[in-house]
């Protein structure tokens, strides 16, 4: 039921993020500008052309590279910022980086609800176990819009984060490759 509220004040706004996809170039800028503390430009990069290329089939797959990717950014934010090794799961994160002084509670709260928690839309898992196969595009473009500001909040606080777990491996996704 919290969470069918949270979806109709929350879709509005979502909606409005559509508008990326037809300022491709300056918000190209913004991302490279601002996605530096992810230590994942070049992935960032592609799934943002890939997804412009074609949003209504790239959503679903750019929601889940991409919410990999914020899990494996923040989790560096939490251990810049504590220097202990950060909580495994996402919603524990955010959980943890809610309590520092790394962004506002507005910034984590919006995470929390879209991909981070049970009691959310929980948009990540819905997707992982299959449960939807089609994404609205504005999803995903207002997940680039969270990622970017939270870049703009880190480069304000002149905070560095420290890459400290392995790269992640091969984000290109080919359905050639599935046969």
């Amino acid at each position: 039921e919290n969470c069918l509220e949270l979806k109709r004040l929350i879709d509005p706004i979502i909606a409005e993020s559509k508008i990326i996809l037809k300022k491709k170039e300056q918000f190209e800028a913004s991302l490279n500008n601002f996605s530096t503390w992810t230590h994942s430009c070049v992935q960032l990069n592609m799934i943002f052309n890939e997804f412009c290329e074609n949003p209504e089939d790239y959503a679903l797959v750019g929601l889940l590279q991409i919410t990999a990717i914020l899990e494996f950014s923040l989790g560096n934010v939490y251990k810049s910022k504590t220097r202990q090794l950060p909580p495994h799961l996402l919603k524990d994160v955010l959980i943890e980086l809610s309590e520092l002084d790394c962004f506002n509670e507005h910034q984590i709260f919006l995470l929390q609800v879209l991909v981070g928690t049970s009691k959310g839309i929980n948009l990540r898992n819905v997707s992982w176990h299959g449960f939807i196969d089609r994404l609205e595009p504005s999803y995903l473009t207002f997940l680039f819009v969270i990622l970017i500001s939270y870049g703009k909040q880190l480069q304000g606080k002149l905070m560095v984060v420290t890459r400290y777990r392995d790269d992640l491996v091969d984000w290109k996704i080919s359905l050639d490759d599935a046969d």
